[in-house]
């Protein structure tokens, strides 16, 4: 299944998401692409955000570009954008296992499992600990899953 993305032109080159948090516009980079139809152009996305919903001055497309890419068995990532050390809160686990950053928040949380977590008394599940969804093997599986188990 082929998808575009947004990515930066400029080295190194980052997937970019843009967002609207409470009306605020946001446009950020992350390891994974924010998949767009196959039929998306960067001059269309331009001429969206600029009749529906303006950039502020200091937000520009220029800088980017839109790529073609394709679910495969195994999604392939790049060995070394699967960390993101420029994240605020890396480290975000105190044990050296952190391998993948992909699933930044746990898709299972709260897992309840009591090797991975605890509950504290305020009623929330801490999992810091825990590093299962940030093992290579586990995200390229779930990878796997997702490919072969989603709505098309």
């Amino acid at each position: 299944m082929k998808f575009k993305a947004l990515r930066t032109k400029r080295e190194p080159k980052e997937f970019v998401v843009i967002d609207t948090i409470d009306n605020t516009m946001i446009m950020y980079t992350c390891s994974l692409p924010h998949p767009q139809p196959e039929t998306a152009t960067l001059e269309g996305m331009k001429e969206y955000y600029k009749k529906y919903c303006p950039f502020p001055d200091t937000i520009t497309l220029d800088d980017l570009e839109m790529v073609e890419l394709e679910f495969t068995e195994a999604f392939p990532i790049p060995s070394d954008s699967r960390i993101n050390k420029g994240c605020i809160y890396y480290p975000c686990h105190e044990r050296s296992k952190l391998e993948d950053c992909t699933f930044c928040y746990c898709p299972i949380y709260p897992c309840e499992i009591s090797e991975r977590g605890k509950w504290l008394e305020n009623g929330k599940w801490d999992c810091s600990n825990c590093t299962w969804i940030h093992e290579k093997h586990r995200v390229d599986k779930l990878f796997v899953f997702l490919n072969k188990n989603m709505v098309r």
